[in-house]
């Protein structure tokens, strides 16, 4: 298969395979499952109603459809043909240290379809452990790995496809997975302008004539376009939604010349390889904030983050959810719009993301990585004017150095569930840091170098940091003399500690007492469990004759 951007037939072919999704009637999914049409992994659970679904899947399969199980091995696909595959001893639970693999190889003009109805598959971090792999390619170079409760799962490659299953030696057990492979011929025509395919077949996409039509507004784009993009003006851009399967759909960036700046959400509903470099013309400066959404697969998707010169915000996150508003965003972080319980809860739910070269994105000052899976080192995030960073997950992981190197940084927001800070997770250099604010109610581990603000020594010109910390209060029934004393002591942070304290746990877990001027920087409640009352903070301060007054010795955090 071609890229976008190389043989003529390519974009037919594209227009073929987002019309072929318009035909997914003669092969629906099962009607228990057409609730969670998405393939997305949900929390996990397993129940009584879950062991229902798994052998009525089977059933219909060998009774009602009639078919027999594809042992693994290589098949090559032929147009009309549907094979079985599933885990072993399905619908039981599959045994430990179990290896699978299937390999279906097609000619050119066919198409494979893979439809599993029912995964139970035991969950784990990025799908270390138990998992699903569905390779697609000449040289199975794109595929995806999948674990955890996941009804309907569905996708369709255009070339030869290899699934395997590998179950751990120690994990638990689970009932596994069940698909249906089917070969299928592509279509010679299509006209189909529905909500999957939006466009005509493209012949011949448009270029950029000598005077493209000025767009000043959302109202000044013709109509013939409203089918590729949707337009709503915001705070002075312009926010695009757009939906790209062939050439065609990126007419409007060719034909029409944009004044005001965009806030651009791409999808790509339509199959197939695709390059999308230089398909924003004279438009590409114009773009400056992008949101990428994670429930869509970006495996097949080259994406021109070089092109768009002038981008300043770059998003990652589930757009199934409450969006972060990117439009009143300007050299300045806004909080999420997404409300999220304080206690995070970890879920099956992964969405594994590659992050472009810094070289690619130059200018981006606004970053937010949102329901992502990724591990944050001292080389991942390296862009030299990232100002403003917002983390939002339950699968980051961030590691020592991930952010020492970000010298323009200025509010760093990140809301986590991680077990351990180790030593320099929250290095910080940069001069101007102005907050700090770290939810991490997984934590039970803060090792005493995790903050370091060796870059903020001196405050005078800028101020303090506020720093504010979110633990679990049964994990953290005080506050921790380390790293928190010695950034009292430095005079470079206000301390706000949103976790309540018990005052009378000072004899058993307090070893350290504070100052009057360390005091003054902090903001928290000093609650006593005894009398079920908050006390003052002074409670706090050496030589004061409530119990929390008493020091209980000095060890070195360093």
């Amino acid at each position: 298969m071609e890229t976008l951007t190389s043989l003529p037939l390519a974009p037919l072919l594209f227009c073929l395979l987002g019309a072929l999704q318009l035909s997914q009637a003669a092969w629906a999914p099962l009607n228990w499952h057409s609730r969670d049409t998405r393939g997305i992994v949900r929390k996990w659970t397993d129940s009584v109603k879950d062991d229902a679904e798994v052998e009525r899947s089977f059933n219909y399969y060998t009774a009602v459809r009639n078919m027999h199980s594809s042992p693994p091995g290589t098949y090559q696909c032929v147009i009309g043909t549907e094979y079985l595959i599933h885990s072993q001893n399905y619908p039981q639970d599959y045994p430990r240290r179990t290896k699978q693999r299937w390999i279906f190889k097609t000619d050119s003009d066919t198409l494979l379809k893979v439809q599993c109805p029912v995964i139970r598959i035991m969950p784990s971090r990025r799908c270390k452990n138990d998992k699903l792999v569905i390779f697609g390619g000449r040289k199975f170079t794109r595929g995806v790995r999948r674990c955890g409760r996941i009804n309907n799962y569905k996708w369709t490659f255009y070339d030869n496809l290899k699934i395997s299953f590998k179950s751990n030696k120690d994990s638990s057990i689970s009932k596994g997975f069940i698909c249906a492979v089917r070969c299928e011929g592509l279509p010679t025509t299509s006209t189909s302008t529905t909500s999957t395919t939006f466009s005509p077949l493209c012949p011949q996409p448009a270029f950029p004539p000598s005077v493209p039509t000025p767009v000043a507004s959302c109202s000044d784009i013709p109509a013939e376009f409203s089918t590729s993009c949707t337009c709503t003006d915001c705070g002075g851009k312009m926010s695009l939604t757009c939906n790209f399967c062939t050439r065609c759909d990126f007419d409007l960036f060719a034909l029409l010349d944009f004044s005001l700046d965009i806030v651009l959400e791409p999808h790509f509903p339509c199959l197939g390889t695709i390059d999308v470099s230089g398909k924003f013309f004279h438009n590409a400066g114009k773009v400056k904030a992008l949101r990428i959404c994670l429930e869509e697969d970006m495996s097949h998707i080259t994406f021109p983050y070089a092109d768009l010169v002038n981008l300043e915000t770059l998003a990652y996150q589930d757009c199934s959810g409450t969006l972060i508003d990117l439009c009143s965003v300007s050299r300045g972080i806004v909080p999420s719009e997404k409300k999220k319980s304080s206690q995070i809860q970890r879920t099956s739910t992964t969405y594994s993301v590659t992050l472009p070269d810094a070289a690619d994105i130059p200018n981006v000052v606004n970053l937010y990585l949102h329901d992502v899976d990724l591990v944050i080192n001292d080389g991942t995030l390296s862009c030299p004017l990232l100002e403003f960073i917002s983390i939002d997950s339950n699968d980051v992981e961030i590691l020592a150095n991930a952010f020492s190197h970000i010298t323009a940084l200025q509010s760093l927001t990140v809301r986590m569930c991680q077990t351990t800070l180790a030593n320099s997770a929250f290095k910080i250099t940069a001069t101007h840091l102005e907050t700090l604010t770290i939810e991490d109610t997984c934590v039970h581990t803060i090792n005493p170098g995790a903050i370091q603000l060796d870059g903020t020594t001196t405050r005078t010109s800028h101020g303090l940091i506020t720093l504010t910390f979110t633990a679990s209060s049964t994990l953290f029934p005080h506050i921790p003399m380390c790293p928190f004393r010695q950034l009292l002591e430095l005079d470079v942070v206000d301390l706000i500690w949103t976790t309540e304290t018990q005052c009378r746990s000072c004899g058993g877990v307090w070893y350290w007492s504070l100052t009057t001027g360390e005091i003054a920087n902090i903001t928290g409640t000093c609650y006593d469990t005894v009398s079920a009352s908050s006390m003052d903070l002074n409670t706090y301060i050496t030589g004061n004759p409530n119990p929390c007054g008493f020091s209980f010795g000095y060890t070195s955090c360093y």
